[in-house]
């Protein structure tokens, strides 16, 4: 089991959705650390609750829209994967699109301390098994 709630994790998608960012921020660990998709060209590391916000700021640019649906929670000790199908609307062009995504979630005391974005279900469970959410 691991030191997080899965099922905690999973309310916490429902007040992002109900609430966007700041509905979530006082959930996470002040010094939190977020890096995005290895895959991204310009893939970033945000820092502390101001860089969650600063990352989802950047992300409200492009999108009127965006919500999470849960898929599939997997508890894998210390972390938490959670599947994810994204749905967004472009801001400008008012087009709906969505996608997959997956979070994965180190958790300390209670709080998440690291995210860890992957575009699929198998990059996330690898890089758990190589051990590289260390390196955060």
């Amino acid at each position: 089991m691991s030191e997080g709630d899965p099922e905690r994790l999973r309310s916490a998608y429902e007040a992002f959705n109900e609430g966007g960012v700041r509905a979530i921020l006082e959930y996470l660990d002040p010094a939190i650390q977020v890096r995005d998709r290895p895959t991204m060209p310009d893939a970033a590391t945000y820092h502390g609750r101001a860089g969650v916000k600063k990352m989802f700021d950047a992300i409200v640019e492009a999108f009127d829209h965006l919500e999470y649906e849960v898929v599939e929670v997997i508890d894998h000790g210390r972390h938490v994967v959670v599947v994810l199908k994204q749905h967004v609307r472009g801001r400008s062009s008012q087009i709906r699109v969505g996608g997959n995504t997956v979070h994965v979630w180190e958790i300390r005391n209670g709080r998440p301390i690291t995210l860890m974005i992957f575009g699929s279900r198998e990059q996330a469970l690898a890089a758990l098994e190589r051990n590289e959410l260390r390196a955060i």
